[in-house]
């Protein structure tokens, strides 16, 4: 169920955006590392969805999936050293 909630997540937003357009936005880490912030204090005050429908935690997982990609890839906050990324 809950990869079902973070899937859907992630497909309903990708309606709005270009294929794959996600993976290289400017400033992208910080951008996903902040509305990922904003979707977590949101529930903590007691909302379970946004003003979209959007389930407020299933958002803060497809944030960590956007931030660990761009992480992955060199483009979070902590430079990669040669001898991790292998």
């Amino acid at each position: 169920i809950t990869t079902r909630l973070v899937g859907s997540e992630m497909c309903i937003r990708d309606r709005k955006y270009a294929d794959n357009s996600w993976q290289d936005i400017p400033d992208g880490f910080n951008r996903y590392l902040g509305a990922l912030m904003r979707h977590l204090v949101a529930y903590t005050k007691g909302e379970r969805y946004d003003k979209e429908g959007f389930m407020h935690l299933a958002a803060v997982c497809w944030n960590a999936i956007a931030l660990l990609y761009y992480d992955k890839h060199n483009k979070g906050l902590i430079e990669w050293k040669s001898q991790e990324k292998e």
